[in-house]
């Protein structure tokens, strides 16, 4: 046995006249000496399973309990079956192959993450999955325990990931691909983000709407201003313009109206506005100023695949959710180098008991003027709602939370605190793994200014671009016309072709075109049946109105 301590053994187990095998391996027995099946049998027994669910089994070793899994899952149950350990992935492998089920099995390494992640998503991609459960088939996960954490982890990301977003596009979708289409025919006279792109040479201070932001802003010294290239949030921007602080500029990722609360006292400011061209389209005319384009990946879909094909939308950043982590990216991407510094303050993703927001911004605004005896100002009910919890800041104070921020600031960890040269200037509660820099320090003033960069587009550019959008918007129109024809007359259509079948014609015609059902909420596939294809018919209606319009939404 000690010779073969690095190699995993086959041990015989079991008592009576039942006689099964255990594994010994690195001195560790994988399944019980008396009796290898029932820890896993009764771990079997115990699951409580729903349709939908993705089973991921963890180092099955023997395959003890597979079986009986097997015939109690329900209907719409995905199974994948991974190994982190070589050696017992092939010993299991060789199991596998001598079993009568090895055809209803999928099994994988465990550390091929690249392949997992795409196999994930592309599960998930259905709307089949709706949960992820965890069963450790032998103790062998012992030996890849962190491993086994970090696959959970992420298809578990994965799964609620989706279904977050779809609950975003159901409620927004629709207005979402409206304003793409009214913000397209403004791109000619704009620019996207990676045009300007490595552009400012100066320290950055991103402004959140965070409580932090009062302290930052009650000891900013006026000589600073023009030594900072200033990016605010919309949120922020009312905040700052009460205190005679116009910034360089502002980041808009809003689809609703509400947001245009956010700039009041801000009209004909010429200030430049970085928007997600799913954004509120009346946002731009309302600062008057000139526009950088960006794209949020709302989600994976043929129409926005094809906008990056044709070069409709050139810069995108994946969907993060918060218009202070795209402010965050938007502020690393614009700076010429890792070696100039940028500020955060106000971007907490937590707050004291009684307040929500900084000073003057909506949310504190809208507090103010809503007062009376019976609604104070501080909005105690904000700390003490569901799925609430505490956070002590690095001075003791404390703190809370929402599960929103708390998801907000863990997509922040990831995708932020291993930059250079990124600076927290606000010191929340919420640990942003980022080092401290307060108070804000002084610089040499820089000689280039941001309005250095050249944003206008050239008379020639501009003419291209508007052709290719032009002919593009009138391409969407053509093919929404055909559709509905098609969808109304059915063969009798005067685009019908004999040469392929009518569901044939549609299907091709829609799948190209998910935002005709993206926001259904069954619309994460397409489906010919005739309830949906009739729900569709009615949204071609809605999308022909902007299309045919010739200046923007109204």
């Amino acid at each position: 046995m000690e010779e073969n301590k690095d190699e995993p053994c086959l041990v015989k187990a079991g008592q009576g006249s039942r006689v099964l095998n255990t594994v010994s391996y690195k001195n560790r027995f994988l399944y019980s000496k008396y009796d290898p099946e029932r820890a896993i049998l009764r771990l079997v027994q115990s699951l409580n399973l729903l349709p939908g669910s993705l089973l991921l089994l963890f180092s099955p070793c023997l395959w003890y309990g597979i079986e009986e899994l097997f015939q109690k899952l329900p209907e719409g149950t995905k199974v994948l079956v991974l190994e982190a350990d070589e050696k017992l992935y092939s010993l299991s492998k060789n199991t596998l192959s001598q079993k009568s089920f090895a055809s209803q099995i999928e099994f994988y390494k465990a550390d091929d993450f690249s392949f997992l992640d795409s196999h994930f998503r592309s599960l998930v991609s259905k709307g089949e999955i709706r949960r992820v459960i965890r069963v450790d088939m032998s103790a062998g996960v012992l030996f890849e325990s962190s491993l086994y954490e970090k696959v959970y982890s992420a298809a578990s990301e994965i799964v609620e990931r989706f279904w977050k977003n779809r609950i975003t596009l159901v409620k927004f979708g629709r207005l979402y691909f409206k304003n793409f289409f009214s913000n397209l025919q403004s791109v000619p006279d704009s620019c996207f983000l990676s045009e300007v792109k490595a552009s400012v040479s100066k320290p950055l201070l991103v402004f959140g709407a965070g409580e932090s932001l009062d302290k930052t802003l009650a000891s900013f010294d006026t000589s600073l201003r023009k030594k900072y290239f200033l990016l605010a949030t919309d949120a922020s921007l009312p905040s700052l313009l009460q205190r005679g602080i116009k910034p360089d500029a502002v980041v808009g990722v809003e689809a609703q109206f509400a947001i245009q609360k956010a700039y009041i006292g801000s009209a004909s400011s010429s200030i430049t506005l970085f928007a997600d061209i799913f954004s509120r389209p009346q946002i731009k005319r309302i600062l008057g100023g000139r526009v950088v384009w960006f794209s949020s990946e709302l989600c994976d879909s043929q129409f926005i695949s094809s906008l990056k094909n044709a070069g409709l939308v050139k810069s995108f950043i994946p969907a993060l959710g918060s218009v202070g982590l795209y402010a965050v990216y938007i502020a690393l991407a614009l700076r010429q180098n890792e070696n100039i510094p940028v500020y955060l303050t106000g971007l907490d993703f937590s707050y004291t008991y009684g307040a929500t927001h900084a000073k003057n911004t909506p949310a504190h605004l809208q507090r103010l003027f809503l007062q009376n005896r019976l609604s104070p100002l501080e909005n105690f009910e904000s700390a003490f709602a569901p799925g609430c919890k505490s956070l002590v800041s690095p001075e003791g104070k404390v703190f809370c939370t929402t599960q929103a921020l708390t998801a907000y600031g863990e997509t922040f960890v990831k995708f932020f605190s291993g930059s250079k040269n990124l600076f927290d200037s606000g010191r929340g509660a919420f640990p942003l793994s980022l080092p401290y820099c307060i108070p804000l320090p002084d610089f040499d003033a820089s000689s280039f200014t941001f309005e250095n960069v050249e944003f206008e587009k050239k008379s020639e550019s501009q003419l291209q671009n508007k052709n290719q959008i032009d002919e593009f918007l009138q391409n969407e129109k053509n093919a929404l016309l055909k559709l509905r024809s098609l969808l109304s007359k059915g063969e009798s259509s005067e685009f019908f072709s004999e040469t392929e079948s009518l569901s044939s014609q549609i299907e091709a015609l829609l799948l190209s075109r998910e935002y005709l059902y993206l926001h259904f909420p069954d619309g994460y596939s397409l489906s010919m049946q005739t309830s949906f294809l009739k729900r569709v018919r009615a949204e071609i209606d809605y999308f022909l109105k902007y299309l045919e319009a010739s200046n923007e939404g109204s």
